[in-house]
Formats: structure tokens, sequence, C-alpha cells
């Protein structure tokens, strides 16, 4: 049964049709962040399921870092959105809300699909040689940078633009966890295109 939702009206509330309605400014930069973080989990799902080994487990724990972002998000969207954090509670996701500590990473036993023999799921032993026609791990890594790029630009124009300390210390956050998953993305990558070139010497 649904419940009566509180018809609040302040700064950040205002009354529309009877319902009550948040104008938080922050609420529509975060919700494109939460956007971003589930197209990025899908993404480096997808990925891991087409690689092995260690560029496998990358992606894997670069998933693993998105589904935190993602809960941290909407968590702040509950909070400044009310009935959202009530549509939330009535459908037992009170791990969105404020009021919940942050779930295990991955649900045990809990694993994508992928193409790698069984054994090599559980131990992720090194990746094997690509054969030299392969580019299929070069595009996934370069994707996955220039997403984690973007993802840092839209975070920092947030940071900037939120009127609230409280969203701005979570672009921050999100921003700077970003900046890992740059650095990591870009040795992965260099490992498998021998950059970067020498530098050369002055004659």
């Amino acid at each position: 049964m649904k419940k009566n939702r509180a018809k609040k009206i302040g700064p950040q509330h205002h009354d529309h049709h009877g319902e009550g309605c948040s104008a938080s400014p922050c609420l529509p930069m975060l919700r494109d962040a939460a956007i971003a973080e589930r197209e990025a989990i899908l993404f480096y799902l997808e990925a891991a399921a087409m690689v092995c080994g260690d560029l496998r487990q990358l992606f894997l724990n670069t998933a693993e870092d998105e589904m935190e972002h993602f809960v941290m998000t909407m968590r702040h969207i509950s909070a400044l959105d009310e009935v959202q954090a009530e549509a939330l509670e009535e459908v037992d996701l009170d791990v969105l809300l404020m009021k919940r500590g942050m779930t295990p990473k991955w649900a045990e036993g809990w694993h994508p699909a992928c193409a790698c023999p069984l054994e090599e799921q559980a131990v992720t032993p090194p990746m094997p040689p690509a054969p030299e026609n392969d580019l299929t791990p070069v595009c996934l890594l370069t994707k996955a940078l220039t997403s984690e790029l973007e993802a840092i630009n839209m975070y920092q124009k947030y940071m900037e633009q939120s009127p609230d300390a409280d969203c701005c210390r979570h672009f921050c956050h999100l921003m700077n966890d970003e900046k890992e998953h740059v650095a990591s993305f870009t040795a992965a990558l260099y490992d498998l295109t021998g950059e970067p070139p020498a530098e050369k010497t002055a004659d």
C-alpha cells in the first residue's frame, strides 16, 4: 500500500498538482551521474566477458567501483527527492537511501558470463598474448579510457556548478576515483601497444 506523501513546500520543494516535487538544482546533475554510472557498469561487464586473465579482472574491478558510485549517487538523489526515496523504500531498496550502510561489492558466487574456461575464472592467470590482428583488447581499453575522461569532465563541471556543498563533495569524490581508473586503463593500454614511444635524444 502506498504511503501518504508529505507535501513539503520550501526552498527546494514546490507543490505541483498535489505532489511534493523537489526543485533542487543538483538533482538533474545527480541523475545524469547515475545514468553514466549504469552505462559504465554495463560496458565493463560486457568487456570482462570478452577477455581473460588480468584484463578481465581489471574490467571487473572497475565495474565494482562504478556499482559503488551508483549507490552513492542514488543516496544523494534520495536525500534530495523524498518522492524518489519513498518509491525506493517501497520496493525494498533501502540500500539506496542514506540511512543504510554500503552493501558488499559483489553478491557471493555471482560472476558475469565469460568465454574463458571455468578454471581461468577462478584463478585469473596472466592474459595470454592476443593474435597480432586482434585489436579487441585495445578497442575495449580505448573505450574505457575515453569514457572515464568524459566522466571526469562531467563531474568537474557539475562540481563547479553545484550550489550544494554535499553534492560538490560527492562529484569531487567520483571525479577523483575516475582518475584512478584513467591511470589503470592507460597502463594496461601501454602494455599492449608498447607506448609511450622512446624519447629522442638531442644530437
